[in-house]
């Protein structure tokens, strides 16, 4: 671990209680030796933040700078900060988190024991460590805004592009597949302070939410071992999970470590068997392939009798597939969606299978095939990221949302209703 080898970013957009006490971690808890300069970004606050985040830098014991910005998007700042910052490793977190002691330091071992990785996630996803351990990582398509990040990759493959308030840089991960993304593991207790279900917090949070500064999330366990390090009279002895963990089931074949059953690559499955064998004869179509998407419809279109179209506009993601080519199976290079779409709507499908990037482009082929198949299949459908819910009700009739796999997968239809329970 090399010295001065991290630029990191602290982002703040009002929510002073909780820029008081994250800052206030992050000046305690971070091995300062380590860090080349500190951007502290605060994007337009008007309660005190600024104010406040004014005098507490001058206690930062690395070089620091404050910008004061009106973006309006985290990821827009995010960009900023990788355009005004030097050093190869980029660190960030938000005024809402809380890391703990020895958290860059244990970050940067994973780093240095792993040098094929790209992006590593803070947040608790996994069983939780308190100290020095040996972690390692979870691979996984993305990782979220508290994170470290290879400048390299920002370089290679571009800049994400910002949307709404909070999106942009997960969909530019995911868009990306070359780049290697893994959540630390086993977790360090990184706490998100909107998510704490006692007080102050979960007031704060409440009045936030009603003022517009924050999202809603669902609150950790009252009794959880997150917090034993900065509140042990709050700690209590179950386990951490994170709120939104969905128990993997027991039945799903884990095709490989980062895959069905964890990160959600093959958790469509279930509902692409159902799709095609409920499906009356006719062609399926995929857009973005997959291990996990791509073959299975290979074989399922094989098996009755259909053929089956594939699209993707990343040719060399693209080319991982060309060994099922066949009479059956076509492959199309999207260089353009807007080209493809027409040709694909002038046929009518038995099954379309939604999957692509970028994100905001799946409403898009959604709108335009839905009178043009008997069942969609769309993945990642909890995810208000893609704008789903205003096209679903617009356009379809039917609806099955299968749930036990996380991410969830939607089956949609104008013709009849799903007729089974997966």
């Amino acid at each position: 671990m090399d010295e001065r080898s991290v630029d990191l970013l602290f982002l703040a957009w009002n929510r002073r209680e909780f820029t008081e006490e994250s800052f206030g971690m992050l000046l305690r808890n971070t091995d300062w030796k380590f860090v080349n300069k500190l951007f502290v970004i605060d994007d337009g606050s008007t309660d005190g933040t600024l104010e406040f985040l004014e005098r507490a830098i001058r206690e930062v014991p690395a070089n620091h700078e404050l910008l004061r910005t009106r973006f309006g998007n985290s990821c827009t700042a995010t960009n900023h900060f990788i355009e005004v910052s030097t050093a190869p490793l980029l660190a960030k977190l938000d005024n809402d988190t809380i890391y703990p002691p020895g958290w860059l330091r244990q970050s940067l071992a994973v780093y240095d024991k792993h040098p094929e990785l790209d992006m590593l996630g803070l947040e608790a996803f996994y069983e939780v460590a308190d100290g020095d351990v040996d972690r390692s990582y979870a691979r996984c398509p993305y990782v979220s805004g508290l994170a470290l990040y290879r400048r390299a990759c920002f370089e290679k493959f571009g800049m994400p592009t910002p949307h709404e308030t909070w999106f942009g840089l997960e969909e530019w991960m995911e868009s990306n597949p070359q780049i290697v993304c893994g959540w630390i593991r086993p977790s360090i207790p990184t706490i998100l302070l909107d998510r704490i279900p006692f007080q102050p917090w979960a007031g704060y949070a409440e009045k936030y939410q009603q003022w517009g500064w924050q999202r809603t999330w669902k609150k950790y366990h009252h009794k959880s071992t997150l917090y034993r390090w900065r509140w042990p009279e709050e700690g209590g002895d179950i386990p951490h999970q994170p709120p939104d963990y969905v128990p993997p089931d027991p039945s799903a074949v884990m095709l490989d470590a980062s895959g069905f059953g964890q990160w959600g690559h093959g958790t469509h499955q279930p509902a692409l068997i159902g799709a095609v064998a409920a499906a009356r004869p006719g062609p399926v179509v995929e857009y973005g392939a997959g291990h996990y998407s791509t073959p299975l419809l290979h074989a399922l279109c094989a098996a009755s009798g259909r053929t089956l179209l594939t699209i993707d506009h990343d040719r060399a993601w693209l080319d991982k597939f060309e060994s099922l080519r066949s009479p059956e199976h076509s492959l199309v290079f999207a260089e353009d969606w807007d080209r493809v779409l027409p040709v694909v709507a002038s046929t009518p499908w038995a099954v379309v299978f939604i999957d692509h990037a970028p994100a905001d482009r799946r409403v898009v082929e959604i709108a335009r095939l839905a009178r043009r198949c008997e069942f969609m299949v769309v993945h990642d459908t909890e995810h208000s990221v893609y704008g789903y819910e205003s096209v679903f009700k617009k356009e379809f009739q039917y609806r099955y949302d299968y749930k036990r796999l996380h991410p969830w997968t939607t089956i949609l239809s104008n013709l009849r209703r799903f007729p089974a329970e997966l």
